[in-house]
Parts: structure tokens; sequence; C-alpha cells
């Protein structure tokens, strides 16, 4: 009987699978990516945890205001990564930013995520629930996106311009992708695209028609990320949070961290190459 001693052929049949494998289920690029959380948790509360990039060192999701808990829970709808389920009664958790970004110049922020709300409230001045982006302190650099305040729709809530929405499937798994750039002058522009085609490209999904109308006003900062809630019934949940400085990267992250079953056949067909060419050396 020949036993192998790991020649050549084999050893290159082993870099072929490891390659395969890695370029199956590692995203192209990182370095565009300003800031990320894939909430890769055991379930339960949020506040603690310190995973993703982008954070401030040694910063961790801290629980700020409410009477419940925000936390990592199973699946969203439709996708396989972990979610944080948003409690009801005003409860808020918050993290600090590595750095302060500046809105109104030449830069142009995008953040995705994946939302689901069952049901989607209805209208109710105190209903609101979603992600938002904040420089603690002041009043009118808070941007809510997700579930804004009184709509019970899905858009955003950019505090003292407005909360453009629009309404949302209940129990429907949405790709969502926020524009923060330049607007008229100095002005900054929010624009919101969404779908619920959770394999759709952010370059694709940059090109759509907006989901709700375009906000432009005088820029704003932030250097913190909240996680908030207040609403009655159902459950309203998140998923794969990501801010890049392009579309691709943004929503990229977040089906990488949520991705629906059938984007896992890449790894797959890849691990499946892989062994076949180990068989037939």
């Amino acid at each position: 009987m020949s036993m192998c001693r790991r020649c050549t052929p084999c050893f290159c049949a082993l870099c072929m699978l490891a390659i395969a494998v890695w370029f199956a289920i590692t995203p192209a690029s990182r370095a565009a990516i300003l800031f990320s959380e894939d909430f890769a948790y055991p379930n339960g509360p949020l506040a603690g945890r310190d995973g993703g990039t982008g954070w401030a060192p040694s910063s961790a999701w801290a629980y700020t205001s409410g009477t419940s808990e925000n936390t990592v829970t199973n699946p969203l709808p439709g996708t396989s990564g972990k979610a944080v389920q948003i409690a009801a009664n005003a409860a808020e958790v918050s993290r600090s930013l590595s750095t302060t970004y500046v809105t109104g110049g030449t830069s142009t922020y995008y953040i995705s995520f994946g939302f689901n709300a069952n049901p989607f409230q209805g209208f109710n001045a105190g209903m609101y629930a979603g992600v938002g982006v904040t420089l603690p302190g002041s009043a009118s650099s808070n941007l809510l996106m997700g579930m804004p305040g009184s709509s019970g729709a899905f858009g955003y809530d950019w505090t003292q311009r407005g909360d453009p929405s629009a309404a949302g499937s209940n129990g429907t798994t949405y790709l969502a992708l926020y524009q923060i750039g330049p607007g008229t002058g100095a002005n900054t522009a929010v624009t919101m695209y969404a779908t619920t085609n959770l394999l759709m490209s952010g370059t694709a999904l940059a090109a759509t028609t907006p989901w709700t109308t375009v906000i432009e006003d005088s820029g704003f900062s932030f250097n913190a990320v909240t996680i908030a809630g207040g609403y009655s019934t159902g459950s309203i949940s998140i998923a794969g949070l990501a801010m890049a400085d392009n579309p691709t990267d943004a929503v990229s992250f977040t089906q990488i961290s949520v991705p629906e079953p059938a984007s896992l056949l890449g790894a797959v067909v890849a691990l499946a190459i892989g062994v076949s060419v180990l068989r037939w050396l």
C-alpha cells in the first residue's frame, strides 16, 4: 500500500482548497468599511458586547435608557446571521465611533443594514425604532433610520428636518441603504433606498428610485451610533450594520453578515471543487 508523503500535487491541492473556501466566505475588501457590526454574539442583551470594527478603543454597546433590553436574537426571516431585536419602552443602547464624521462637504457615506418589522405599527406619534447616528449633546445631529416616529412606516427621521417614509410589508426583511452626501451648496442630502431582494448589489440598489423623499439641509456631524425604539406591540429587528464610503462595500457587509441560504452556494461549490481536486490526485 502506498502512502501520501505530502507530495507537491497534494500540497498544491490543499492550497487550492484553502484559497477557494477563503474567497467564497471572505469579502473582497474591507478597506472602505468605516464601521461595522454583525452582532455575532450569543443570544441575550446587546449591552456590554464589543465586536465589530471602526469603534472607539475599549468601546462596547452601553445600555443608556428604557425599561427593557435590546437583545441579540435569531436570524431575520430569509437570512442566517444574527439580529438584534429592538426593545419597546424607549429602550436604547449606544456606542462611540473611533472618529467624528462631518457631512455637508464632499464626502458621501453609505449605511446599510437588514430591517424587519412585524407588524409596522401604524400612525402613532409615540412609536419609533431603528438605528441612529448622533453627536451626543447636539439637538440637530440625530438621524434615525428605520421606522421614524409618527409614521408607522419605513424611512428615516432627521431631527428638525422631517421624517420621510413609505409603507412596508409586515414580517418582511428589507435590505436598507442610506446615502448621506453632498446636497445643494454646502447642504447635506439624505436619501434612502430599500429592497426585498437581499442579494442586490449596493451599486444596483443605489441606482433604484429612492424609497423616500430626499431631505436636504445644512450639514451635521456624528460620532456615535444608537439602537433605540419605543413602540407597543410586535417585534422590530435589525442586522448586519455597516457604513462605508461606497454603496458596494456597505451592502456587501450586510449581505455577508445576514446571507440568504442561497448566497452560501458559492462556498459550497468552492468546497466541492477543492475536494474533487484532492480526489483526483
